[in-house]
Parts: C-alpha cells; structure tokens; sequence
C-alpha cells in the first residue's frame, strides 16, 4: 500500500508540473511544434501528456492531479480506493468522469469569451462538444 503511495505523489507532482509549464510551441498530441528545445518540465512526454489533457479537457484537466493525490489519501488512510461492491465501483468511477465532464462544459459555457493560452480555449474538446450539446437542448441557463 505504500509502495503505490510513494508512486502515485510523484505521479500527481510530475503531472501538475507538467501542466502547469505547458508551451503552445513544444511539440506535442495536436501539433509537430518547433525545432527549439522542449520548455515544459516534464520533457517531451510531459508537453505531449499536457497538450493531449488541455486539449481534451481545457483547464479543468489541471482536476487530474488532484485526483491522484485523492486516490493516494485514501490508499494511506487505508480505505479502498473503489469499495468492494461492483455497483459502488461503478456509481465511484461513473461520478468522477460526471465531475471531469461536467466541469469542463461549465468552463466551456463561462468562459469560452476570455482569451485563453489554452489550445482549446477554457473547457476544452469535451467541454465544447457537451456544453454546446446542452446549450442547444436546453439553453445558456439552463445548461448551466
């Protein structure tokens, strides 16, 4: 249980660096970049894992390495990380992809106006496509 603890912190640091140091010119998941040197700390697998993740879920995925510190609490506390029943694993994991998806459409539906550094503005492709998605069926508010 601690060997995963002592794997999971570094894990979530690694990824939160290389989020936080993410350059639109390192090359990356959505584009080849320059022939400069890699700025993101992480290296070049760090600028492809925060192209790809921003991409896909804009700021909300900087939820990732907080995820895995959560995940890394509970190993040390000694609880579960998903309870033994197969439908409380379900409703656990189906409730962290809502929170990811979810907050990437209302990052998307608020804040698609600011000038972003992001590569996919505020929510990201996710974000865009359920967020426009419930935009349309049900409107700004109640999208919202």
């Amino acid at each position: 249980r601690e060997g995963w603890v002592l794997l999971l912190l570094p894990l979530a640091i690694y990824l939160a660096f290389c989020l936080w140091s993410f350059t639109p010119t390192d090359p990356g998941w959505s584009h080849a970049g320059g022939d400069g040197p890699v700025h993101n700390l992480g290296g070049p697998a760090g600028a492809w894992i925060a192209d790809f993740l921003l991409n896909f879920f804009g700021g909300f995925a900087f939820m990732f390495p907080v995820l895995v510190v959560v995940v890394a609490v509970r190993l040390f506390r000694e609880q579960r990380v998903l309870p033994g029943q197969r439908p409380a694993a379900a409703w656990m994991v189906l409730s962290v992809a809502g929170i990811v998806v979810s907050g990437a459409a209302l990052a998307h539906l608020h804040f698609w106006e600011v000038a972003s550094p992001l590569p996919a503005n505020a929510g990201g492709v996710v974000g865009a496509l359920v967020g426009d998605g419930m935009r349309q069926v049900v409107g700004q508010l109640g999208a919202t």
